[in-house]
């Protein structure tokens, strides 16, 4: 093994995934292992979706979050077996405002 491929495997080793899908927005958390990033991933699509009650498709999601197709699908399927979203065919939306305290 080269020398050269060790500087890159431990460069590679060295990204966070917080920096390589979500630009530096979740990596003030970096290393708290209070920080629970799958939450604030489902967090993240449901901010997404509440600005579009026509619904949008798991690849209009995942265009604009970063995450992986099918790490949006997990997302959603789950949200959707806990009565956050519904869904037809192929587009998904908020079911209601379940998040939001009454006025």
């Amino acid at each position: 093994m080269s020398t050269e491929t060790i500087v890159e495997e431990s460069t590679t080793a060295a990204l966070s995934p917080f920096r390589t899908r979500w630009g530096s927005e979740f990596s003030a958390h970096e290393g708290n292992p209070d920080f629970v990033l799958s939450l604030a991933r489902g967090l993240r699509v449901i901010e997404f979706l509440e600005g579009h009650p026509d619904g949008l498709t798991i690849a209009e999601i995942s265009r604009h979050t970063a995450l992986s197709r099918a790490a949006v699908r997990r997302l959603l399927i789950t949200l959707q077996l806990l009565g956050y979203i519904e869904a037809d065919v192929r587009k998904y939306r908020l079911r209601h405002a379940g998040l939001r305290t009454p006025a």
